[in-house]
């Protein structure tokens, strides 16, 4: 018999990029500077990982390992009410949401002048005449 939970992470792992591809595609609409934090927000739900433990009801010793804590979280609600879960939960996708908002602000550099380099504005474009006036070679 083969451990196959490697191989339940990895398609974890693997699933949960595609939803965040998609939702971040999906939020192109919103300034970059709130779509980085709410996808590394929801990169901190999907990818805490959290202890668990599920006692057995004969005489095996029962199951016990990591999984995502938003699973465990979902699952402590629908058995006993909120527990640690949630609150490792909660910290997950403020440290999530902070690194979104750390790669949101990147450093820019300073625009001379306040314009790109070699940018001519529309009136620049036109000479005197009104007419277009076209770059040379």
């Amino acid at each position: 018999m083969t451990d196959s939970l490697p191989l339940l992470w990895l398609a974890y792992a693997i699933l949960s990029l595609v939803v965040l591809g998609a939702g971040y595609f999906a939020i192109g609409f919103l300034p970059r500077r709130v779509r980085w934090p709410l996808v590394g927000l929801v990169a901190g739900l999907l990818w805490t990982p959290w202890y668990y433990a599920i006692p057995a009801t004969t005489d095996d010793p029962g199951f016990a390992g990591f999984a995502p804590a938003v699973m465990i979280t979902a699952l402590d609600l629908l058995n006993r009410g909120p527990g640690a879960a949630l609150l490792v939960l909660s910290i997950g996708a403020l440290v999530g949401a902070a690194v979104g908002l750390l790669i949101s602000i990147r450093p820019t550099p300073p625009r001379a002048g306040g314009r790109r380099p070699g940018h001519r504005t529309a009136r620049e474009a036109y000479d005197g005449r009104g007419a277009r006036q076209e770059p040379s070679v």
